[in-house]
Parts: structure tokens; sequence; C-alpha cells
């Protein structure tokens, strides 16, 4: 017996004697943290004094630490127990950069009015992609055509270029220039650096207006924070594919204080030559095959059908982004993005043959054809405020300044110059959006210069593929959005925008106005126009919603719709002054089922109806070639004298309306094989907002609301629950009833092993 005493003594002063104290900076206690091992099969929290018992621990195993608020490298026991202290060190993130339509990109499906596709940094980091072309793709949803590298245009419910409105970090990047055919210019935004991306299918848009008739998509690079330890850190990869030999590499760094906060990355990737794969099963054995190619300024034929040669080429992209804090209610960011590209070959263009009268064969056409460096300058600051007034809660300026260049290099195989057109875009811009409450408006105000350049060799003038006099495409909107929620089932959401665009542009070359038969040489437009949306949510209970989205968009016609000339086959593109806007009236119904046990399940069903009116569709166009003869009767014709022969003349009409319409159905499943805590919708959130947590096994349950003191504000959930998906709403309220104040707070489970924590901020 006395034995038995002595062992249980012995044990007893073994586990008192591995009591350590958790504590911060100041050598002030900490309640409620989490320790854990590797594996998290052993697990402690302190208590209200910060005391915590380690025994279960080995002596040698490493014990981590998880906190809301505070951190701590992992350390081993046996180095705890010479000390009996665990140092954590206060680790406070401030409102990171938001802008004010960011609630609008969320995962959650359940919470959308409209049909949307959000893709995390997570999944972009999964799914590893090359570039965001090969990233929408991937993720499903979208179609992308893709040809060649260099290129990669989304599309969006039957519509892709200036029919799909692209905004990175709050600005539009469509400009005066975005063609109706395939665009290029959503791969000269770095994936790597990209926080997330959203989509947002159909005319709803109402912050950004003009040029979202299929759609949006919304992509936003790395958040900056701010925090009250300094903290570095640097981040690098490579990646090598086999199948066109190519090599990518990046490079980031990362700085955080209390009053600064920078990220800065480059990414530089090298695409070879695309290489066939030798099983054809699509039934086209000839499809993809090169038969010509250039080499050292003359055409050669292709004698490695399984090559593609001249496919690949280079690509270089930077960004710098710093936060600074100016004081407790404002703080502004600078954000500076470059990307250029070496010469992109038009590999496909050396495969176009044209007769050969002298030999009575069909020869290469093109000795050159390819798309000049493709340059992309961005840099915007933007000012945030957070004091509240009368007139708003939030207020956010972006003032941007943007420069895109292009060219286009061709040479007939049967010609000894070569023609280059060159375009080079200005661009400035100035957005302002406030929020109060459940009130969203602001302002949007932009110009394009377009610059437009023709040579023949030696720098001999050739006809510009727009006016060459410069064009200049101005926009001014003012928009306004309400939201309101009548009861935890009904939620209605409407916007309006009113834009006024006006267009200027003047041709001062002879070629031109000989060409094109215009007297004067000058387009001008000038339009107003109102568009604005109706969003309705009704939920029936937890397993269902049900949407309603009703819209009104446009497209305002841009330089490259009234003054583009272009040349195809037998065929010359004109300008058309008369050019109107053309319309998108959308209806869209969307309806979602959740099953959750065992297997949660997510279904959902959205169709639409898009009536499209004053379409703009390129067709057959009359030219009076007496136009500069006031004296001469007028004589129309399709069919006009250009270089050698003639050329038929087509331009941009507003040619009668379209319809389309279509189904979408899905399901996401969750297995619920392990715990997880998603991120809480919306976020910044005011009056409520809605976590989501899933269980994979019985037990209990704790979930918690902590300011960033770490004192508990409202215990939210504290019971047993059955395995499945667990949703809870917080009103922004104490655990008194008391409304909470503006700012950051935590909210954290712990069941069973389990502990997270995320961040959620209130704003009034």
């Amino acid at each position: 017996m006395t034995r038995v005493f002595i062992f249980f003594l012995i044990l007893f002063n073994l586990a008192v004697g591995q009591e350590v104290l958790i504590v911060d900076d100041n050598n002030n206690p900490i309640p409620n943290v989490f320790l854990f091992n590797e594996s998290k099969s052993i697990s402690a929290l302190s208590n209200i004094s910060g005391e915590v018992n380690i025994s279960r621990f080995n002596l040698n195993e490493l014990i981590y630490i998880q906190h809301p608020i505070y951190e701590s490298s992992p350390i081993r026991k046996i180095e705890v127990l010479k000390t009996k202290k665990i140092n954590v060190t206060e680790t406070i993130y401030e409102i990171p950069e938001i802008f004010l339509d960011e609630a609008k990109n969320t995962d959650n499906i359940k919470n959308n009015s409209e049909q949307k596709i959000f893709i995390s940094r997570k999944e972009i980091n999964k799914l590893n992609t090359e570039n965001i072309a090969d990233l929408l793709e991937k993720k499903g949803g979208i179609s992308v055509q893709k040809s060649q590298f260099g290129g990669g245009s989304p599309n969006i419910r039957g519509f892709e270029a200036n029919k799909i409105l692209l905004v990175v970090d709050g600005v539009r990047l469509n400009n005066a220039i975005y063609r109706s055919g395939h665009v290029q210019n959503i791969i000269s935004i770095d994936e790597s650096v990209l926080e997330d991306v959203a989509v947002t299918f159909g005319p709803s848009s109402v912050l950004h207006g003009s040029d979202a008739l299929g759609g949006s998509i919304h992509m936003k690079t790395k958040n900056l924070y701010f925090k009250n330890s300094p903290e570095f850190r640097t981040n690098f990869f490579t990646r090598y594919a086999s199948g066109y030999n190519g090599f990518s590499s990046h490079y980031s760094l990362n700085y955080q204080s209390k009053k600064f906060s920078i990220f800065s990355g480059i990414t530089s990737r090298d695409y070879g030559d695309v290489k066939m794969g030798k099983n054809r099963f699509h039934g086209y054995e000839n499809w993809g095959r090169i038969y010509y190619y250039e080499q050292n300024g003359d055409i050669v034929e292709n004698n490695n059908m399984d090559n593609q040669p001249n496919t690949g080429y280079q690509q270089l992209d930077w960004i710098n982004k710093m936060m600074f804090k100016l004081n407790d209610y404002w703080r502004i960011t600078s954000n500076t993005q470059y990307s250029t590209t070496s010469n992109v070959p038009r590999f496909d263009k050396l495969n176009d043959v044209e007769y050969n009268h002298t030999n009575s064969t069909f020869d290469p056409k093109y000795l050159f054809w390819y798309y000049g460096p493709q340059n992309r300058f961005f840099s915007s600051i933007n000012l945030q405020g957070f004091k509240e007034n009368k007139l708003f809660d939030r207020s956010e300026f972006i003032l941007s300044y943007q420069q895109v260049e292009e060219s286009r290099n061709q040479q007939k195989a049967s010609e000894e110059s070569m023609t280059i057109r060159e375009e080079k875009v200005d661009i400035i811009s100035l957005n302002s959006n406030f929020k109060k409450g459940n009130l969203s408006y602001g302002s949007e105000t932009i110009l394009n210069w377009v610059d437009s350049k023709s040579n023949i060799e030696e720098y001999s003038l050739g006809a510009t593929r727009y006016p060459n006099g410069g064009s200049i495409l101005f926009s001014s909107a003012f928009y306004l959005n309400y939201l309101k929620r009548f009861n935890k089932k009904l939620q209605l959401e409407a916007g309006v925008r009113s834009t006024l665009s006006i267009l200027e542009a003047s041709f001062t070359d002879s070629l031109s106005r000989d060409l094109l038969a215009i007297e004067g040489t000058t387009i001008k437009s000038k339009n107003h126009i109102l568009s604005g949306n109706i969003k309705l949510i009704y939920y029936p209970n937890n397993l269902w919603k049900i949407s309603s989205v009703t819209s009104k968009g446009f497209h305002s016609p841009n330089i490259d719709d009234m003054g583009k000339l272009f040349v195809k086959g037998d065929n010359l593109t004109i300008p058309n002054t008369n050019l109107k806007p053309e319309y998108a009236y959308s209806q869209e119904l969307s309806i979602t089922k959740e099953i959750k046990y065992p297997i949660n399940i997510l279904t959902y069903g959205t169709a639409f109806y898009t009536h499209i009116e004053n379409a703009i569709i390129k067709d057959t166009m009359l030219v009076n070639l007496n136009a500069g003869n006031p004296d001469a009767p007028p004589f129309w014709t399709n069919q006009i004298p250009y270089e050698v022969g003639s050329k038929y003349t087509f331009a941009n009409q507003n040619i009668g309306s379209a319809v389309i319409y279509g189904l979408t159905l899905g399901f996401e499943a969750n297995v619920l094989k392990n715990y997880k805590l998603y991120s809480a919708f919306p976020n910044p959130f005011n009056p409520s907002t809605k976590i989501q947590y899933s269980l994979p096994i019985r037990g209990k349950v704790d979930l918690g609301i902590f300011d960033l003191q770490g004192r508990l504000v409202n215990n939210l959930v504290s019971s047993i629950q059955d395995p499945g998906l667990k949703t809870v709403e917080w009103n922004g309220k104490d655990d008194l009833g008391n409304s909470i104040s503006s700012g950051v707070y935590f909210y954290k489970i712990v069941s069973n092993n389990y502990v997270d924590s995320k961040k959620v901020i209130y704003i009034k």
C-alpha cells in the first residue's frame, strides 16, 4: 500500500512539475492558448491564469502554439521545462486592403444572387497553371479561346473580348481599342501574385458599367496587412513543362509592420515550341500541323510534323505594392504593375497560301507575321478612409494611369518590305466609392488617348489600323446600389448607373481619306446610357435558396468598333460613324438545394435569357465613292479599289436584335473527412454575417467571437453536435445584446482536438 501511495505521489509531483506559464512580451499571462504536437494527437489549453500542463507531451517533442492574437515558433518540451515559460508575441493584423465591392467576391453559392465563380489563392496554388487564361479554363464554367501562346480570350455566355469586363484591383482594364475578336490582354495579369479571382455571369454590374454584357472578371492582387510585430517573408518557385520545353520562375517578398507594408514580386516565363502529341483521336490527322516556318528570313518546310516551330515567346511580369498608415482613419496604397513580352509569333499565318500565277502553285502567303512586344504599365494610388460621418462609413478613391502598347508586323512572301502597325493607348481614371450602411454609391471618370502609327519599312507611311490623327474616348458615370434585408428569408438589392460616353477621332493622311471616301475625316459620337439591376434572394428554409436577377447592361462603341481599318483576304473593314451602343436585357433565375448529411451536397441550377438590342455586327457596307465631290451624283458600292485589285467593304453596324439563353446545372460535394472552418460571408459585414464549419464526427463544439485583446465577445455555440455542415449567424452584438464597435474580430472554433480561427470585420 505504501508503494502504491509513493507511486501516485511521484506521478502527481511529475504532473505538477510540468505546469508552465504562457506569457506575452510584457510578461502578462495569456489564457486560451492552444498547444498541440505535430500530429495533433496531444493538445492542451492554457487556463484563465495562463497556466497549462504539458505532462502529456513527450520530452523531445515539438510543441506548436495557436491563438487568434498571439504566435510563437514551435519549441521542444525539454526547452520549455528549463524556464517553465512559453513566450508568445502579439501579432495583431489590422484591416487588410479591401475594395468596397470585395464582399461580392465570394465562393459561397448560397449567398450569391447571380451566378458566380470564385477562385481563391489556395485553388490558384493547387491548379498550378501557366497563366490566368489557363487558370480560368481549368476552374471550369468558362471557355477560353487560345490558339497559341501569347493568347487567351475568356468566353462567358457566348460573349468575349470587349463584351467581357476585366477589372484588376478595382480598376477596369478594358480600353478604347479592346476589339470584338479574340483578345490576349488578360494574360498580362500575373496569376502568381493574385489573391483571388471572382467571375460574375451576366450584365449585372453597375459598379463598372460598359462592356459587361457577358459578365465580368475581377482580379485582386495580394492583400497587404499591418502587423504590430515586424515580419519579413520571401517566396520562390520554378516550373518546367516538357510539352513545350518551357520554364517559369517567380520570386516575391513581403514585409509588414505597424504602419507600413510592402509586397513585391517578379515572374519570368520562357515558352518553347509546342510539341504535338502522337496520338490524335480527334479525327483530324493534320490538325495543328505546321507545314512551313520562317528561318533566318526564309520560308522552309517543316520536316518534323510533331513540332510547331516559332510558337514560343518570353514574358516578364513585375508588381510592387506599398501601403502606408496615415492615421487611425486613413491609409494609402501605391500599386505598380508592369508586363512585357518578346515578339509573339502568329505561326498559323505561315500556313496561309495564295495562288502563284507564274508557277501555277499555291505558295505560302507570308514570310513574317508576329505581334511586337505587348507592354502593359499600370500605376494607381488608393486612398481609403474609415471615419464615419453622415454621408459615409467607408470611402475609397483610386487614381490610376495605364499605358498599353502593341504592334502587328507582317511581310508577304511576294513583297520586299514589312508593314508595321503600332498602337499605344494612355488611360487615366478616377474612381470614388462610398458606403453608408447598406447603401453604396460612387463615380468613375475615364479618359483614353489612342495613338496609331503605320510604316512600310524605312518609315514610309501606310494605312493605320486606327485614325492616325489621334482618338479620344471619354466616359463619366455615377452609380447607386442599395441592399435591403427584410428578414432572414428575404433580401432585395437594386442598383442604377448613369454613364456619359464621348468619342472623337480624325484621319489626317490622304491615303485613309481617299480610301474611305470620307469628307471631313472626323468621327464623333456622344451617348448617354442608363443601366441597372434588381436582385432578389428568398430562403424558404436553411436548405433552399431561390434568387432572381433582372438587369440591363450595355457596350458603348469604342475606337475599335467605330474607327478600325482592317484588311483580311478580299474584305476591307472600314469605320462607321453612325454606330450606337448595344444593350443587353437579361433575366436570371437560380435555385439552390443543400443536402447536409452524411455527405454535404450543394446542388444548383441557373437559367438565363438575354435579349440584345442594337446588336453590333460586322456586315457589308455601301460606300459613296463620290462623297468628296459635291458636284457628282452619289455612287454607292461595296467594292472599292485597294492596292492591286479591289476589296469588299465591311463595317460594324447596329443590325437588329439577338437572343442568348442557357441553363447551368451543377453540384458541390463535401465528404466531410476533416474539420473545416470557412470564411465568413459577408466580410466585412453589416448588420450580420454567416459562419460555416464542417464536423466529421459527433462532438462538443465551442464557437466564439473574440476581440483583438483576446477577450470573449459572444459565445455563439457551446453544445454537442452531430457531423455535417453547420451554419451560425452573428449579428454584430455581444453576449448581452449590445452592439459592438467597428473593427477586426476573430471567430474561433474548438471541437475535440481541432482548433482554428479566422478574421471578420464589422463596419457600421
